[in-house]
């Protein structure tokens, strides 16, 4: 199989040709074992403290999060902010799963992003760490998030450093490899996307990073 890696020269978006993602089987077996899962990562303790500070925030509040991996972020914020009856994840790993639903909070092996996947919920908080880089076909991703979410649903994201790849790129540590990650975005690209579904970026921040 073989692909490029492609750059917008409009708004600096990188993306794979063809954008074909990995299988859920393979994201599964990556992830067999829960060790390989971050505890705390930085943009978790950036979405933390921004949804401590929402005003309208209540424990009857519902929150998503795509791609819990082990539950590091969901066993934070349940029950502490929300209740955890009113929260869901997802998860490709099996192991991850279990680790979430221990902890008792709903955990599915769905594809919520999906457009064959119908919700029986909206959701006020929406968390997507590493995961918008994964996906195929953003289009149809964000159509359903919308229909995921509300009128002021809060939606999260964590992405790779573009700076930060594109430095390792440079010095010949290619790290951005379809069909795992198959885009680079931008923080002009993140702002075209949420324009054209109807989001407005709030914050837009990078992680510092001493090497660069």
């Amino acid at each position: 199989e073989y692909s490029t890696f492609n750059k917008c020269r409009n708004c600096n978006l990188c993306f794979s040709i063809p954008m074909v993602s990995a299988t859920d089987t393979m994201y599964s077996t990556m992830y067999s074992d829960i060790s390989a899962y971050t505890e705390w990562k930085w943009e978790y303790q950036i979405t933390y403290e921004a949804i401590k500070s929402i005003r309208e925030l209540h424990r009857e509040s519902t929150l998503l999060e795509i791609g819990a991996g082990n539950g590091s972020f969901t066993k934070r914020v349940a029950p502490e902010f929300i209740d955890k009856k009113n929260m869901l994840c997802t998860e490709f790993s099996e192991e991850g799963r279990k680790e979430i639903e221990r902890y008792g909070v709903r955990c599915i092996a769905d594809n919520v992003l999906d457009e064959q996947y119908s919700p029986d919920r909206k959701y006020s908080i929406i968390c997507m760490f590493q995961v918008l880089e994964h996906i195929e076909d953003i289009n149809k991703a964000f159509a359903q998030l919308n229909s995921l979410s509300m009128i002021g649903t809060n939606l999260f994201i964590g992405i790779p450093n573009d700076l930060g790849r594109a430095f390792y790129e440079g010095i010949g540590v290619i790290e951005d490899v379809p069909p795992i990650h198959l885009s680079r975005f931008s923080a002009e690209s993140l702002r075209i996307l949420a324009r054209k579904y109807n989001w407005i970026v709030v914050d837009h921040r990078r992680q510092k990073q001493n090497h660069l």
